[in-house]
């Protein structure tokens, strides 16, 4: 929360500083209330950010569980790479589809569309010459869970489905 106040605070002091600013410029011809303004607005950002940062090393630094934003920005900022299997065809979009949490690799649902069916947060998945995996999601990330979602994006433990990635280059391969 402390965060999101200091981002919000420093978006406010670019915006309202940076119209003031202007405006003096324009009237006097003297840039320094602008640049300095300008400077302080970004300052604030980057400081959320940093503090965002920090958070995430000292909660894994602790063993203390991720939280919520935590997981999501993780998942945002995540390197994006083209999910495939030599098992059996994926379909879609690969964006922000991986993660790796807790040394666990999980991938959003969504990429095995054609393998899962779900009724609430059962899901069951049906991966050609495997027996069929049921699983049910929680509402939020814990270690070793097998299944989350966030804000109705649901994300399965690859390990609990039986397979690993391996990489080469940008490309993710499920074995």
């Amino acid at each position: 929360m402390t965060t999101g106040i200091v981002l919000i605070f420093g978006m406010f002091i670019l915006f309202i500083g940076g119209v003031y600013g202007v405006s003096m410029f324009l009237n006097l011809g003297e840039p320094q209330l602008l640049i300095f303004v300008v400077f302080a607005g970004f300052t604030l950002i980057g400081i959320a950010k940093i503090i965002t940062y920090l958070k995430g090393i000292y909660y894994i630094q602790l063993g203390i569980p991720l939280d919520r934003d935590l997981v999501k920005d993780k998942i945002a900022r995540w390197p994006i790479y083209h999910i495939r299997s030599h098992h059996f065809p994926l379909e879609g979009d690969s964006r922000h589809s991986l993660v790796q949490l807790d040394d666990e690799w999980y991938v959003r649902t969504i990429v095995f569309a054609q393998y899962v069916s779900h009724s609430g947060f059962t899901h069951t998945f049906r991966f050609p010459g495997k027996e069929e995996i049921v699983l049910s999601s929680s509402t939020q990330y814990t270690k070793g869970i097998s299944m989350f979602d966030i804000n109705v994006t649901v994300f399965v433990k690859l390990s609990a489905l039986g397979y690993e990635l391996y990489f080469d280059e940008n490309t993710a391969y499920i074995v």
